[in-house]
Formats: C-alpha cells, sequence, structure tokens
C-alpha cells in the first residue's frame, strides 16, 4: 500500500445527515467484494480526490438527485489512509482512497445531479467477469446558486395557509406552476399559494422551471383558479 500525505478527499452520499456522524470501516456490498476480487473484503471508508469521482462513485440513478459531500473531519493519521495497489483494488481508474479507521465527517457542500456526460463500465476477469459501473455525471453546486426570486405554489387542497417540507418545488409564476402541475384535472378548481406578503426567499434554481426551498416555509392562499386547459387557467 501507498501512504498518502495531505490530500482533500471527498465522500458523496445521498443521505443529508451524515455531518458530524463516526463513519466505522465496513467491507462495500458490491460484486467485487461478493466475489473476493483482490482485498476487496478489507473493511474501510471509501473517499475520492475530487467531488467528480465521488459522484461517480455512487453509480448509477442520479439524474435530477441531490447529493451531499462530505470531507474527513480534520487529519486523517498517514498510516490509516491508504491508496489501494492493482492487487487491492482492480478498479485502479476510480481512484479510491480506503480510510481504515473510524472517520468523522463534515458536511461541505450539496450538488444536483444533472445528466450523464459518459456511460463508464469498469471491467476486470478473475477469471470471470466482475464489472463495476462509474459514469461521468455533470452537476451544479446549490449552496453557490442561491438566487431571490418570489414563488408561486399551486394545489388542490383549499386553506387558509399551508406549511411545506424542504425541498418542495415552486415556480415563478402561476403559468409556470399550472404547467408542472401533475396530475391536473380540466375544469377543476385550484387554489394558489404564496409567503406573506409575497415577499421573496433566497431560493436554489434547476435546470428546469422548478425552484427549490430548502427550509420548511409556511404559505397562505392568494388565489382560486380554474383550469381551463392542459397549459392555462382563469381567476375564479
Amino acid at each position: 500500500m501507498i501512504i498518502l500525505r495531505n490530500q482533500k478527499l471527498y465522500l458523496a452520499s445521498l443521505h443529508s445527515d451524515l455531518d458530524r456522524d463516526v463513519m466505522i470501516p465496513m467491507v462495500p456490498n458490491d460484486e467485487a467484494s461478493k466475489r473476493g476480487l483482490g482485498k476487496t473484503k478489507l473493511p474501510r471508508t471509501t473517499f475520492y480526490p475530487s467531488i467528480d469521482l465521488a459522484i461517480s462513485g455512487l453509480g448509477e440513478g442520479l439524474t435530477g438527485k441531490v447529493v451531499y459531500i462530505y470531507e474527513p473531519v480534520g487529519r486523517i493519521n498517514p498510516l490509516s489512509k491508504t491508496y489501494p495497489s492493482p492487487t487491492e483494488n482492480p478498479f485502479q481508474e476510480t481512484q479510491e482512497v480506503w480510510c481504515l479507521t473510524t472517520t468523522r465527517l463534515k458536511l461541505v457542500t450539496k450538488v444536483r445531479v444533472n445528466r450523464k456526460i459518459k456511460d463508464n463500465i469498469l471491467k476486470q476477469y478473475t477469471p470471470r467477469l466482475v464489472t463495476k459501473s462509474f459514469p461521468k455525471w455533470s452537476w451544479s453546486d446549490l449552496t453557490r446558486e442561491r438566487k431571490t426570486s418570489k414563488v408561486v405554489w399551486v394545489t388542490d387542497e383549499n386553506k387558509s395557509s399551508i406549511t411545506l417540507k424542504p425541498e418542495i418545488k415552486f415556480y415563478k409564476s402561476i403559468s409556470d406552476a399550472v404547467k408542472n402541475l401533475e396530475n391536473k384535472k380540466v375544469g377543476k378548481e385550484y387554489y394558489v399559494y404564496k409567503p406573506k406578503d409575497d415577499s421573496k426567499l433566497e431560493i436554489i434554481p434547476t435546470d428546469k422551471d422548478e425552484l427549490l426551498y430548502d427550509k420548511p416555509i409556511k404559505l397562505f392562499q392568494k388565489a382560486k383558479i380554474l383550469i381551463t386547459s392542459n397549459d392555462s387557467y382563469k381567476t375564479c
């Protein structure tokens, strides 16, 4: 094993609650580990030298998902941090860094995965074929894209006010909200909600018409509309 010195390391996860958690080394539940390829049964926490590689390490099915990026807290003891050799990790393209002792994490940013740039299937023969999906993804840093905007939310729920959980999708206008309504019915009445006093919020734009707000928020009913077609409405 090659001992690493000072180096930025990242761990990507779909879980938002790992901040300050202690990671206990474990054997990954992947095909290579199940087949005993190399020394893949060695318990470890896997880090990567870049955010791109850390996201690739999550594999497939990430389009549109929020991924949380963590770093180790403090300096990892060099004796417990290793770059696995080809006999230990046959998939050297991943550039994995293994930490063999418990490690506390800190959340450094969160990103939205936009689309897959490239399929990347790594292959090894042991002597049977073993594969590992390691695609390249494009992503946007959500903590640096915040903008101030007025927001609208449309639903068929008729209440004076409503409290929404984080990560609810908003829109800049009633027209955008109507266009993106799921299971909408022409001829049905819907209700328009906005923040108090129609104030602006610091929101997260996406690559669609949607806006995201990552805190709980209370909205108030401002109008009632009637859906007249798939993309149009009139105020009641």
